[in-house]
């Protein structure tokens, strides 16, 4: 009769412990600890943030390059939908900028050196977007990194990133026969870069590098690898012309500023470094860092 009252709390303090076990398990799993400081999401604050290296691929995106894998000479965008052929050279894959994977290097010279191009569609006449990649260059000078452009100022819609012989990155922008520069403070060899351009509504033609806004003023100046002579322009006048009417393909690697309607030929200031990540966007987006 005495144990009897004892007994019965003995079991009653076993029972509430095993309600409590049983809960935890029930909330965060057989082998789980609660995360620290978890928020609504169920991420703590501690979380890794997203790799600020691969750029979003959403609705928007209309064509995206990552360059982890090679077939043949070819290589696949991530919509599906394009195909990128590798020409005038060898080019090679190697290790993109942290957390991109692999990229293509393109170790030849400025004028036999190998070069990307992406065939002419509809989907690259879009009046208002952006685009954006990661570039590396491997040695000092000048050099075409991506563009879609041919010879004279009749067409609208022409658009190209040229690395100046001081360092510069100068985006170029083709409309009313006009052309339209921004240019940006000079950039290292041998280190990864990434370079944003937005065109068109509402912003207008914006270059940004590294993460930061590109409003350089003055002249912008390349030289012509295959004549040596100089051009110049303006850097900063503004515009919202977006890339509609233009028919000539994208070429990633060289500057075909010369090349026939239509056509990549001839491809000069051939890049000799290496590029990632090439996105094409029917939005523009925001560069800033």
């Amino acid at each position: 009769m005495g144990r009897g009252p004892h007994l019965g709390s003995r079991w009653l303090v076993g029972v509430a412990v095993l309600s409590v076990l049983l809960t935890s398990c029930g909330r965060f799993g057989l082998n789980a600890s609660p995360p620290a400081d978890a928020g609504e999401d169920g991420a703590g604050d501690d979380a890794a943030p997203l790799d600020p290296c691969r750029p979003d691929f959403d609705e928007d995106t209309v064509l995206l390059l990552t360059f982890d894998s090679m077939e043949g000479d070819t290589f696949a965008d991530e919509t599906g939908s394009h195909i990128a052929a590798l020409t005038g050279g060898d080019g090679e894959l190697v290790a993109g900028p942290p957390g991109c994977g692999m990229a293509l290097s393109l170790p030849g010279t400025s004028s036999t050196g190998a070069y990307v191009v992406i065939d002419d569609s509809p989907d690259w006449d879009l009046p208002a977007g952006s685009v954006d990649f990661w570039t590396r260059f491997d040695e000092d000078g000048n050099g075409g990194v991506v563009g879609r452009d041919e010879s004279g100022v009749e067409t609208d819609g022409h658009l190209s990133v040229i690395r100046e012989p001081e360092g510069n990155l100068m985006a170029r922008l083709q409309a009313d026969g006009m052309i339209f520069y921004r240019c940006s403070d000079p950039i290292s060899s041998g280190e990864w870069h990434h370079v944003g351009v937005n065109f068109g509504p509402p912003t207008g033609f914006e270059l940004f590098v590294d993460g930061a806004r590109a409003d350089g003023a003055g002249d912008a100046h390349w030289g012509d690898c295959a004549t040596s002579r100089p051009v110049r322009g303006t850097c900063g006048r503004a515009t919202d012309a977006g890339l509609s009417g233009n028919r000539n393909p994208w070429v990633l690697g060289a500057y075909t500023h010369d090349s026939d309607p239509g056509s990549a030929e001839p491809a000069e200031c051939r890049m000799v470094g290496a590029i990632d990540h090439f996105r094409i966007s029917r939005v523009q987006r925001d560069f800033a860092r």
